[in-house]
């Protein structure tokens, strides 16, 4: 991706945001009425997430955290913006505005460590339990084992290779299902042997991502799975409870990569601009 093409796209999207927004920018707001009305039933005792938890959604989170004066917390938790060099030679609009400005609310969160998603699932936990109004007694928020991400993101099919079933990355109308990064034709050749093979030699900042996002894409982007979950495969790669490991590849990822059966590692304490998480409620007592 070159350098002027990311800047136009970081300033578009800021533009619209500052044409479209008539009043103020809607800011999150916790609700527990909202979480149990959207949450995906996995099976009777767990819920996910139907989305990737957004910037905004963070942000809420580290000002309360901030608030509680729990210095160790915050410090375990916060954002690392920087980190987008790491996989972006100019990365600038991107560190500047993409946490913060309204225009990317929507949008997930990343460069944080499991740690710091961990943080919020107990915060989330807590928040829930001091509403009086909760539809259930005791639960808790947390990350999901491999195990269970694989079976959310099948939508409790056993056979799925994507959330929508597979083995095509397209579905009937040629729309990518979604937001990885995809080998262009040119990169593909017939060997003699009548197997298909990639031309190798072909620089990287060549290779496309979807159609419509050259980066995340906002959280409710694409069509959801049959338990309702969006972008269990791409967008961003989400953490698990099994430390060092991310499951459904994200934005720079390539189509085998996005299976639902792939995991990605890293280093327990990385921050990515590729990796986020959702969280995933179990019921306790009702």
């Amino acid at each position: 991706m070159k350098r002027n093409q990311l800047t136009l796209v970081v300033l578009a999207l800021l533009l619209s945001f500052s044409f479209l927004s008539t009043k103020k920018p809607k800011t999150y707001t916790y609700s527990s009425k909202t979480i149990e009305k959207t949450l995906g039933k996995v099976n009777d005792s767990l819920f996910a997430s139907p989305y990737e938890v957004s910037n905004a959604e963070y942000q809420f989170f580290l000002t309360e955290l901030k608030q509680s004066g729990n210095t160790r917390a915050i410090l375990l938790a916060q954002i690392d913006s920087t980190k987008w060099s790491n996989d972006l030679h100019f990365a600038g609009p991107m560190e500047e505005h993409y946490h913060q400005h309204p225009a990317f609310g929507n949008y997930p969160v990343v460069n944080i460590t499991q740690e710091g998603a961990r943080l919020y699932c107990e915060w989330l936990t807590n928040k829930y339990h001091a509403d009086p109004k909760r539809m259930y007694k005791k639960v808790v928020f947390r990350l999901p084992t491999e195990e269970e991400w694989e079976y959310a993101a099948r939508g409790g099919k056993s056979s799925f290779t994507y959330p929508w079933g597979g083995p095509a990355l397209r579905n009937n109308k040629g729309c990518l299902m979604c937001n990885f990064s995809r080998i262009g034709d040119e990169r593909l050749r017939r060997t003699d042997e009548g197997k298909v093979e990639v031309v190798a030699n072909i620089p990287i900042e060549n290779v496309a991502n979807s159609d419509e996002f050259m980066l995340t894409a906002p959280v409710q982007s694409y069509w959801p799975n049959d338990f309702g979950l969006y972008n269990m495969s791409g967008n961003v790669s989400e953490m698990v409870q099994e430390k060092g490991i991310s499951k459904g590849g994200g934005w720079k990822s390539l189509g085998y990569e996005v299976r639902i059966d792939q995991q990605a590692t890293y280093n327990d304490q990385a921050q990515l601009p590729t990796m986020g998480f959702r969280y995933f409620m179990e019921v306790l007592e009702h």
